[in-house]
């Protein structure tokens, strides 16, 4: 039988590192950009398995037969020892094999094993690029109750895995990253051939859901006191890039008059997070994970908005992710407090839209011996308020995809020129 002619360049976009949950952090800085690019490009998504199957823009196929009983509730798939490694990286050959000829290109997304999936695919003649966020300088657990001996193999694996992953990311045609900053360290270290294309991309917003709402307003809905000194944090309670340990322990030392911290969101760590705070007596309240909607609300009551990541899981301490809840907060008009870092330097402007503060107790306790009035606080938002196009939306992100997917497509006869 004859195959159709495709009329669309289709694009196979990779997330191996996922068994699908809609709440993944990795899912929500997806299927937007999906959204958009489904009008040009003939899109297929791909993931470890399916958690749950409600919020899919397109065709969607999963590298297992079926899920996973033991995926962790957060969705991600980190196979920290070389026999799970081998074991799904022989699953993804057969995957690649059994859909080579289905697809023009391969777009992988950053997982633990980064490059393993285009690698399949190349070798089946498809050609990839990779979507690479940060190098770690540890892997989550890296040695955590390991004994030398018994478990050499292991130890060996994962200090010998950013050099496998660095073979596997060189084969790909081309490399997406969410900021310059990555850009840079990529070209300046070395990781790549000095003719490979590197496309920095940060993440967008909806700005149907974030976007300026009344402080006032948003607080009679969710019943908060009008005169509290809201601090906000949403994000991964998983405490590994971001860690909101030391702003409550911070909190509870400190006790700053009419200053409470509201965090929405889960994770592996809530039960520990929720007992330091028990333990410093911090003003802290956990509301846990709320739909996406929804989140806005509690971004508008804040005073502050906080995004407190690990500087030191980073290569050079130097910050390389994008970001996807800074952005969220200024599109609501917020004040970001966060880590000093030229990426978020960048974001804040230096300062006029935030504060730089490490993320440690003791500098959160500087801080909050004097934090800004909430008056200047209302006067930053304002002034945010009035810059609409500071953040991109996932149209115009999913443009500059379009733009960097583009060169490395085959030419396809009768295929469609995305506009």
């Amino acid at each position: 039988m004859q195959t159709k002619t495709p009329t669309k360049p289709r694009i196979c976009f990779a997330l191996p590192g996922i068994n699908y949950i809609a709440h993944s952090p990795r899912c929500l800085s997806t299927l937007p950009i999906l959204q958009h690019l489904s009008q040009d490009f003939e899109v297929t998504l791909v993931f470890r398995s399916l958690l749950e199957e409600q919020g899919l823009p397109c065709r969607t196929l999963t590298i297992l037969d079926r899920p996973d009983p033991t995926a962790n509730s957060n969705g991600y798939f980190t196979p920290l020892d070389p026999q799970a490694a081998w074991d799904y990286g022989q699953q993804i050959q057969r995957f690649a094999a059994d859909h080579r000829g289905q697809f023009d290109l391969v777009i992988e997304k950053e997982w633990h094993l980064l490059g393993l999936f285009a690698q399949a695919f190349r070798r089946q003649g498809v050609a990839g690029l990779a979507i690479h966020h940060a190098e770690f300088t540890q892997s989550p657990g890296q040695w955590r109750g390991l004994g030398i001996l018994k478990n050499l193999p292991t130890i060996l694996f994962r200090r010998w895995l950013p050099e496998l992953r660095r073979g596997w990311v060189r084969g790909c045609q081309g490399v997406i990253t969410e900021t310059t900053q990555m850009q840079h360290f990529l070209r300046e270290s070395g990781y790549l051939a000095p003719t490979t294309p590197i496309y920095a991309i940060p993440n967008g917003i909806d700005p149907q859901i974030f976007h300026p709402q009344d402080q006032a307003t948003a607080r009679a809905r969710l019943g908060l006191p009008q005169d509290q000194y809201i601090l906000t944090y949403v994000g991964s309670l998983n405490r590994y890039i971001q860690e909101p340990g030391p702003l409550i322990e911070a909190l509870g030392q400190i006790q700053p008059k009419g200053v409470v911290l509201h965090i929405i969101g889960d994770g592996s760590k809530r039960g520990e997070l929720e007992a330091l705070a028990r333990a410093h007596q911090a003003p802290v309240t956990f509301w846990g994970r709320v739909p996406q909607a929804e989140v806005a609300h509690y971004i508008a009551a804040a005073d502050l908005c906080v995004a407190p990541y690990r500087r030191e899981l980073f290569q050079g301490g130097e910050l390389t992710v994008a970001s996807l809840k800074v952005p969220e907060y200024l599109a609501a008009a917020r004040p970001v407090l966060t880590l000093p870092s030229p990426r978020m330097a960048e974001l804040l402007a230096e300062g006029p839209r935030g504060f730089l503060v490490e993320n440690t107790t003791p500098d959160y306790c500087q801080f909050l011996k004097n934090p800004p009035p909430r008056a200047q606080l209302q006067q930053m938002a304002q002034r945010i308020a009035a810059q609409p196009d500071l953040i991109p939306t996932w149209q115009q992100v999913a443009q500059r995809y379009q733009a960097a997917i583009q060169p490395h497509l085959p030419l396809l006869a009768g295929s469609a020129t995305p506009n």
